[in-house]
């Protein structure tokens, strides 16, 4: 599908299924939603789903998987004037690119979205969501079994220039990332000069990398109430921890099961690491609720 002008492309309970490049389009506005886009090789252009350049981006309540071929989702404004907002998206079993590339959007919004199970085999760092030259905000998205086998690094990236305002990582919830041993992160990396807020959020169960990786001679978060656990190559590289950045076990109700939700017991509950909020994407679980790797959206609905 092209789209080409100005206007807006509008797709509302679509399937996409089984193409190269589902949906093209420049200088046209492009809202989706309940659309699902999936099992699309784009290996002649690299891109399997979608490419928006200068445009106002909206995704709501999409599925993007088993995509392969290259980057999922590339969205681009060359002239810096866009906005993008993605939520309450799935983004599952893509592989060969990245799954979302944000460049150029104020504000970009990116929240409520579940990321499980992307593979890239390229170098590429923020390999499932990476936002450059953007401010805006990242909040409670999930990141699940992601894996990277070059030597890229983090699932998650914030790229940028003083100049651009900041990014807010706030509330995300990252488990079980796999990256390269000895790669630069495997959980989040942020290279800006940018004073991006990086706060609130559990990164467990990285393998390969440290959990954060803050670029060498860049700004340090001071916000803290970030918890970190099982990270087999350490929680930091080059970021100072704040008093309220804690090692603990954040206490997933079900983590093998999909589910998120911590319990009542855990560092993550307000209060639980004084002087925070709710740390992570989801809130206290463990009541019984049965859970499906399928089902996170009603999960979510029930606690937030």
């Amino acid at each position: 599908m092209l789209g080409t002008g100005s206007g807006t492309v509008i797709l509302n309970d679509c399937v996409i299924e089984g193409n190269g490049q589902g949906v093209d389009v420049n200088r046209a506005n492009l809202s989706m939603f309940d659309t699902t886009v999936r099992n699309q090789d784009g290996s002649l252009i690299g891109i399997s789903g979608i490419k928006a350049t200068s445009v106002d981006l909206v995704l709501d309540g999409c599925t993007f998987e088993s995509n392969t071929g290259g980057r999922v989702v590339f969205c681009q404004d060359v002239g810096g004037n866009s906005r993008a907002t993605v939520q309450s998206c799935r983004f599952v079993d893509n592989e060969g690119g990245k799954v979302l590339f944000l460049n150029g959007q104020d504000p970009v919004v990116v929240q409520d979205n579940w990321f499980e199970g992307n593979i890239v085999p390229g170098n590429i760092t923020g390999f499932c969501l990476t936002v450059a030259g953007s401010k805006g905000s990242v909040e409670r998205n999930t990141f699940v079994n992601n894996e990277q086998f070059d030597a890229g690094a983090g699932v998650l990236a914030v790229i940028g220039s003083a100049d651009l305002g900041s990014v807010n990582i706030v509330s995300n919830t990252i488990s079980g990332t796999l990256t390269p041993p000895g790669s630069a992160a495997a959980g989040v990396v942020l290279l800006s000069s940018s004073a991006h807020e990086f706060y609130s959020n559990i990164v467990a169960g990285c393998r390969g990398g440290p959990a954060v990786f803050l670029g060498s001679g860049q700004f340090n978060p001071t916000d803290g109430c970030n918890v970190l656990w099982d990270n087999d190559s350490g929680n930091f590289d080059t970021y100072t921890p704040q008093p309220t950045d804690v090692t603990a076990d954040p206490q997933f109700c079900n983590a093998a099961a999909g589910d998120f939700t911590v319990s009542s017991q855990s560092p993550c509950v307000a209060g639980g690491v004084p002087g925070c909020g709710l740390i992570g994407a989801w809130d206290v679980g463990c009541g019984g609720v049965s859970v499906e790797p399928a089902s996170w959206g009603r999960i979510k609905g029930m606690y937030r």
